[in-house]
């Protein structure tokens, strides 16, 4: 892809992100309202939107210390720390963005979320977090969103092993879910990271839309260029497969999926946050391996040239890639 920088280690605010996070790390709480508001879920989405409406996030695009993945055709694409959105006090407009638009796209519960008063995405940041942020550079205006969390280990447990911290997917799905993939299951708890929140603008339609969803993935999948190091051999989450699953395929790559169901009593913030989400059972565990990065690699640089071009003109050259024989071959 033309406009991926060449592969580095993100700066974090003067200094290099380590590879092995600090032990003893405590996640930063987001604020929450100790106590139920009972606001009515009309009112409370309405609230919601106008603060989502309001909130800009310019101010991380102009950092030094972000990786600008994309710039093009008034779509820009940028990686950035944790500590980057609390230093630019951006971490609220991106946590509410994430709870509006899971709202709007019926995977979390208007009910729940306006009975308990969330003013944001109810998951609690870590200090290990990065966040691929798309947005409109002339508004700071947020387009779409997803999060790359490395776990927080001092030394490095297998995946294998049954006495190790939980993933998120884990909290939701079991500790053995991966045991299938050998792969995964042979890794490091340092060798792996996790996609998750992955959200777009339910407002954008068309060929916007596909846009947008498109430079957001492609940078997921093209995390090892950027974030942290080449350690990560595997990339962990879940995704329904007739929806995120259909744009992976899209893009070439080779996802593992894991024929698995969300626990009858799952843990964690994820499983009261997205209830609604994990009750349609409809979520499936996955795995990207960067040893089969290759294809994904070359089909992505095919997509961004495409994704240069003005609307009319890029959904044609979509449209070209999507029925091309020879890309149909190597994606299989």
């Amino acid at each position: 892809m033309s406009n991926v920088h060449e592969p580095r280690t993100l700066p974090v605010t003067g200094r290099e992100m380590p590879v092995d996070p600090p032990s003893g790390a405590v996640p930063k709480h987001i604020p929450v309202d100790p106590g139920p508001v009972r606001m009515p879920a009309a009112r409370y989405l309405q609230t919601l939107g106008e603060a989502v409406a309001a909130d800009s996030v310019a101010a991380v695009a102009t950092r030094d210390d972000v990786v600008r993945v994309a710039d093009r055709q008034g779509v820009s694409v940028v990686v950035a720390a944790q500590a980057v959105l609390e230093d630019t006090c951006t971490w609220p407009a991106v946590s509410r963005f994430r709870l509006l638009n899971y709202l709007k796209a019926g995977l979390a519960d208007v009910s729940v979320a306006a009975h308990n008063g969330w003013p944001t995405d109810p998951l609690r940041p870590s200090e290990q977090d990065l966040h691929i942020l798309t947005l409109q550079p002339e508004t700071g205006r947020l387009l779409a969103s997803a999060m790359l969390r490395r776990p927080a280990v001092g030394a490095a447990p297998r995946m294998a092993d049954r006495d190790r911290p939980l993933l998120l997917v884990e909290q939701t799905f079991g500790i053995g879910v991966y045991e299938c993939i050998p792969e995964v299951s042979a890794l490091r708890l340092d060798e792996v990271a996790e996609v998750k929140r992955l959200v777009r603008d339910q407002d954008l339609h068309g060929i916007a839309g596909l846009r947008v969803a498109l430079e957001t993935t492609m940078a997921a999948c093209l995390a090892p260029l950027y974030a942290w190091d080449r350690s990560v051999q595997a990339w962990l989450g879940d995704l329904e497969p007739d929806v995120v699953g259909r744009m992976l395929s899209f893009l070439h790559a080779r996802v593992h999926l894991v024929n698995a169901q969300p626990s009858p009593a799952p843990a964690g913030a994820d499983a009261l946050y997205l209830s609604q989400h994990f009750s349609a059972r409809r979520a499936r565990p996955f795995a990207l391996l960067s040893a089969e990065a290759g294809p994904m690699h070359r089909r992505c640089a095919q997509v961004g040239a495409a994704l240069a071009l003005p609307n009319d003109r890029a959904a044609r050259a979509l449209a070209a890639l999507a029925a091309s024989p020879a890309a149909q071959r190597e994606s299989r």
